[in-house]
């Protein structure tokens, strides 16, 4: 499967509500992780701050204008969890308008895991299982695999070999990770990724390989002695 380019995995590739896009919430996100250097789903006054000494893009910048990040640590100095980020953004989205970017805040999840240094690991996919999945259903869609912008539906139609519309299947844990799991790998792993898990794959066989010969020139050993005093 080929990588998707981002706006042409399906005609609701972006989608929108009444105060923004799907697009703008992800730049939203992208913007947001940048600034949580740690990892820690928070962004402390001190990263923020430290942000603003960094060379920025227009479209970062932005984005923190709109949230107004400055105001909100000159009041507080607690840290700002990425729920409270898009709050600031979109303070007059409802409800069901929060409900719908969260939902789109785990797509975004889900996709950023296949960039950067995607190795193709039985905890990567997990996790791109379980925000797809987003209620603990255990079943992904594929509707949900497209908007992710992970696969299009005719990439999808090519894996399953089906001709008709997939738009309505669903996968549990195994059948994501035997049908797409391979195609998602070929498609997002970088080559120098690829080589290192090669490397570390024989690496491992060969380790296994000397163990197996050590135990058994231990057991031959131990058979020599039998019947000895």
């Amino acid at each position: 499967a080929r990588a998707p380019r981002p706006g042409t995995t399906g005609p609701r590739a972006d989608e929108r509500c009444r105060r923004c896009s799907m697009r703008a919430v992800w730049t939203a996100c992208d913007v947001f992780w940048q600034l949580d250097r740690d990892g820690t789903g928070r962004v402390t006054r001190a990263e923020y701050f430290e942000s603003l000494a960094e060379p920025a893009t227009l479209v970062r910048l932005r984005v923190l204008r709109r949230a107004r990040l400055d105001e909100r640590f000159r009041g507080s100095a607690l840290p700002v969890t990425l729920r409270e980020f898009l709050q600031l953004i979109w303070p007059a989205a409802n409800r069901e308008e929060f409900a719908l970017m969260q939902r789109w805040v785990q797509l975004r999840e889900a996709r950023v895991v296949l960039a950067g240094h995607f190795r193709g690991t039985e905890p990567e996919l997990r996790q791109i299982f379980d925000r797809l999945d987003g209620k603990g259903g255990g079943q992904v869609s594929a509707r949900d695999i497209v908007r992710a912008q992970m696969l299009t539906m005719e990439d999808l139609k090519r894996i399953l070999k089906r001709e008709s519309c997939v738009c309505d299947m669903s996968f549990d844990l195994e059948a994501f990770r035997g049908q797409l799991w391979p195609h998602l790998k070929a498609a997002f792993m970088a080559p120098e990724n690829i080589l290192k898990l090669k490397r570390e794959e024989e690496l491992m066989m060969c380790e296994s390989a000397f163990r197996l010969g050590l135990a058994g020139g231990v057991a031959s050993s131990l058979g020599g002695m039998t019947g000895v005093n």
